[in-house]
Formats: C-alpha cells, sequence, structure tokens
C-alpha cells in the first residue's frame, strides 16, 4: 500500500508538471495570436492615419479663390480636427469582458485543441 501511495504521488507529480507544460505552451500560442492581432491593428491604423491625412487635405483644398475651401459639415469638421479618444477606447470594453475569447481560446489550446484561433470584433 505504501509503495502504491508513493507511485500514485509520483504520477501526480509527473502530471502537474507535464500540465504546467502544455499551460505555457498555451500561454505562448495565445501570445502569438496576440501579436498578430496587434500587427492587425496597427495596419487598420495606418490605413485610418493616410485617410486622415488624405481628408484633411481636402479640407483645407480651395478648389478657386471665388468659392473658397471646400464646405465641410460641423461634424466632419470635428472628427478631423479631433485625435483618436483613447481614453474612450479604454472604456468602452472592461477588462474581464475583453478577456473572454482569450480565456476560452487558452482553455481550448490546454484541453488539446491545436486548431483554437479566433478573430477579435470587427
Amino acid at each position: 500500500m505504501k509503495r502504491f501511495k508513493g507511485e500514485a504521488v509520483e504520477a501526480d507529480n509527473r502530471l502537474n508538471t507535464a500540465v504546467a507544460a502544455v499551460r505555457k505552451a498555451a500561454l505562448q500560442v495565445v501570445a502569438a495570436l496576440a501579436d498578430r492581432e496587434c500587427e492587425l491593428l496597427r495596419q487598420i491604423e495606418e490605413h485610418a492615419l493616410r485617410y486622415r491625412a488624405e481628408l484633411l487635405g481636402v479640407a483645407s483644398w480651395w478648389p478657386d479663390a471665388a468659392t473658397g475651401p471646400i464646405a465641410l459639415s460641423r461634424a466632419a469638421a470635428v472628427l478631423l480636427e479631433a485625435p483618436p479618444d483613447w481614453d474612450r477606447a479604454r472604456l468602452m470594453v472592461s477588462m474581464e469582458k475583453s478577456t473572454v475569447p482569450w480565456k476560452a481560446m487558452l482553455k481550448r489550446l490546454v484541453q488539446g485543441d491545436v486548431e483554437a484561433d479566433f478573430g477579435l470584433q470587427k
């Protein structure tokens, strides 16, 4: 009986070590997927920056001296003058809610789902 208990303890230790290694590897996969999503965000922000620059150019364009500058709506002018509202972005989703899909994916990876992936809300 003593031998059985010793073997059970040793097996539990090996299992815990293996689960910890799987969890560590799964966290590395999650980090790589977060990097991928950050690259997508960088591309989107680059596009938005170029788009804003183009619209700023249009907003300051005077087709001729008689007509003056292009007349944008108040809403368009305010949008172009204001920088992105990063504080608002931080408040749009709670930290707990924003990590739900990440936690679900980590759980799937730890359970052995090698196809676990997702795309953030577009």
